[in-house]
């Protein structure tokens, strides 16, 4: 065979080559191939991408009770990783998990209230600079079970500056 005649060969397959390829994709449903379209996509697949985008664990999946939970988690996840040690991110992942409006006290070391002797024995101002206090909305702040705390604390700590440390979280009432 000849390159001329093997040239025309191979144009003619792969135009029927490409002409199979396009029918097919045709045929498709379109809906099956957005897999990154979190309103659509099947909630069977809600797991895997869970664990693609990262946010398994503590990062806030392990804690999503309801579908439309885990569909917010994950339009958010790449936004939440690239945010991940600001203010921010911690109050976008505690209003994925249902506490809306968290508001932080940053520096609650010690400060001089008249409960120090200032002996030179403590520096005041230097130490536990780096402590903060979440403050989480609820209505009712006496009624907030051991359960949603230690769910807040991880949601926080995954999410907080390294450096920084989570003092404490108040419950505050919502009126």
């Amino acid at each position: 065979m000849n390159a001329i005649a093997s040239n025309l060969l191979t144009k003619y397959h792969l135009t029927v080559f490409g002409r199979i390829f396009a029918a097919r994709m045709d045929a498709l449903p379109v809906v099956n191939t957005l897999v990154y379209c979190m309103e659509t996509v099947p909630a069977d697949a809600l797991d895997a991408l869970a664990d693609q985008f990262h946010v398994t664990g503590y990062e806030g999946y392990k804690f999503c009770s309801t579908e439309d939970e885990k569909r917010e988690l994950l339009k958010n996840s790449i936004k939440l990783h690239a945010k991940k040690g600001t203010p921010w991110s911690i109050k976008k992942a505690c209003e994925i998990a249902g506490f809306p409006n968290v508001t932080f006290q940053e520096g609650v070391g010690k400060y001089l209230d008249g409960s120090w002797v200032l002996d030179g024995t403590t520096t005041l101002g230097s130490e536990d600079w780096a402590k903060f206090i979440a403050f989480v909305p609820v209505p009712n702040p006496t009624m907030v079970p051991p359960t949603i705390t230690a769910k807040l604390t991880k949601i926080i700590n995954e999410y907080k500056p390294v450096r920084c440390l989570l003092d404490s979280i108040v419950y505050v009432s919502i009126h």
